[in-house]
């Protein structure tokens, strides 16, 4: 299998270092700069699966609906968090208190904004972040209730 692959849902990807297909989608979360990343989990060049392409278009029809609830999954994890992140992070202070932080200074925390699909259909947007720069965090949306975990735990959800 070559390093290009053209999916029928997909278009074409690229294979990563990380034993995933991804691509540039256009597609700029929360007043960022950057594009959302696609990411497509493959860990030994297998191929896209039929159930991860029924993910994606999933997502399509519910993009808006998901942006809304990351955000507030991610707000409330902020609030309920705050004093590990605050001991953690230098550049909280009080404009960032819990109880009045923004999405935009809560974005400013977050960096790397990636639609995770894994092999069985989960998916969830994951990124980095200064107060777990080794895992970074992940929401989980494809479930009924969605959930905050770690980068990694949606990396290795459900191998």
């Amino acid at each position: 299998m070559t390093d290009i692959l053209k999916d029928e849902v997909f278009g074409e990807l690229k294979y990563l270092q990380r034993n995933c297909w991804g691509k540039r989608m256009d597609a700029p979360l929360y007043n960022s700069d950057g594009n959302l990343i696609l990411v497509v989990q493959d860990d030994n060049k297998e191929g896209i699966l039929d159930i991860q392409r029924e993910a994606y278009k999933t997502y399509l029809q519910n993009e808006d609906t998901y942006k809304k609830i990351a955000v507030e999954y991610l707000l409330d994890y902020y609030k309920w968090n705050y004093e590990y992140i605050a001991s953690e992070v230098s550049g909280v202070n009080e404009k960032d208190h819990k109880d009045v932080v923004t999405e935009t200074q809560l974005f400013e925390f977050m960096t790397l904004w990636y639609l995770f699909i894994c092999r069985d259909g989960s998916f969830g947007y994951a990124f980095g972040c200064c107060w777990d720069v080794d895992n970074g965090l992940a929401v989980l949306l494809s479930e009924e209730e969605p959930r905050i975990i770690s980068r990694t735990q949606l990396e290795n959800l459900h191998k």
